[in-house]
């Protein structure tokens, strides 16, 4: 899939690409880490919209999760902050890869939502990296509330500096659209060669059916995954 087209649109209708590949592999890292820098000056600290991030795909692919992994570990390098990760994705691949497929996490929390997040957040081999994963149990069935969401990130914010959410693919993820609204940017994660235009048009237009205020679509090659 070439990068010309019509772009991603923001709540101010303006277009916006972003790319997290070159040619060659060493320069992947590099690209995250702007990304991880454009984030921070898009959505600074005591500004209008929470410093949270929502990363989805308009189809089925695991990069994703390697993407959500990658962008939070740069997120903490640049900015020496505490950065959380949260796995809301339905088939917690995320989790399955930091080793933590059967830990507490999400799912207890949307369950019980007075749990402190300190209780369920992991640390991570990453300085500055916490972990909430997907969780052990089944989701209930009023996780996917827009309140659940929105609770979700107003208590992660008060303990961490940026919140990474990673939901997959956002058609198939209930919970992902509740958050949508909720969260400072979504990046809707496009493959070139891999990602259908249809599929990336209809991802487009259920986020901003739910309310989503700055999406942006990131390109990436799926060979590139940064491990």
């Amino acid at each position: 899939m070439s990068h010309n087209g019509n772009g991603t649109r923001n709540s101010n209708g303006s277009h916006r690409w972003w790319q997290v590949w070159k040619r060659g592999r060493d320069l992947d890292l590099t690209a995250y880490r702007r990304l991880a820098l454009q984030l921070h000056l898009g959505l600074p600290r005591g500004g209008e919209h929470s410093r949270s991030v929502l990363m989805v795909t308009p189809n089925e692919s695991d990069f994703c999760a390697n993407g959500s992994i990658t962008l939070a570990s740069c997120i903490a390098e640049e900015l020496r902050r505490p950065v959380l990760l949260v796995d809301a994705g339905n088939e917690a691949e995320v989790s399955r890869l930091l080793g933590s497929p059967a830990s507490q996490g999400l799912t207890e929390f949307l369950s019980d939502p007075m749990r402190p997040l300190q209780d369920l957040a992991l640390p991570t081999s990453q300085n500055n990296v916490w972990f909430l994963s997907r969780g052990s149990g089944q989701t209930p069935p009023f996780a996917a509330s827009p309140e659940n969401a929105h609770n979700l990130l107003v208590k992660s914010a008060r303990q961490w500096d940026f919140v990474l959410v990673t939901g997959g693919p956002v058609l198939k993820n209930s919970l992902a659209l509740a958050m949508a609204p909720h969260v400072g940017r979504v990046l809707l994660l496009v493959i070139e060669n891999h990602s259908q235009i249809d599929d990336i048009d209809a991802a487009q237009n259920a986020l901003e059916q739910c309310g989503a205020r700055n999406i942006s679509l990131v390109l990436s090659q799926l060979h590139a995954a940064v491990r």
